[in-house]
């Protein structure tokens, strides 16, 4: 498995980043969303998650893998 680089750990390349028409960077952090039951996901919308920039680094910062390279997550 190829590893990414600390400066690469970003929004851009993670597995949480979900895409959003709304958001003014066009993406939001999906982190909470995809830790939530999937029963429960649909009572929040799109706005409640935080809008982040494609270079934005957290500590959640998970790696996109070749099963979720389109925005889904591991999960």
């Amino acid at each position: 498995m190829n590893t990414i680089p600390p400066a690469q750990r970003c929004c851009e390349n993670c597995c949480y980043r979900m895409r959003s028409e709304t958001s003014t960077t066009g993406f939001r952090c999906g982190y909470e969303h995809y830790m939530t039951a999937p029963l429960l996901r649909k009572f929040k919308t799109m706005s409640q998650y935080p809008v982040v920039r494609p270079y934005t680094i957290c500590e959640m910062w998970s790696p996109l893998t070749t099963d979720n390279q389109t925005d889904a997550a591991r999960h």
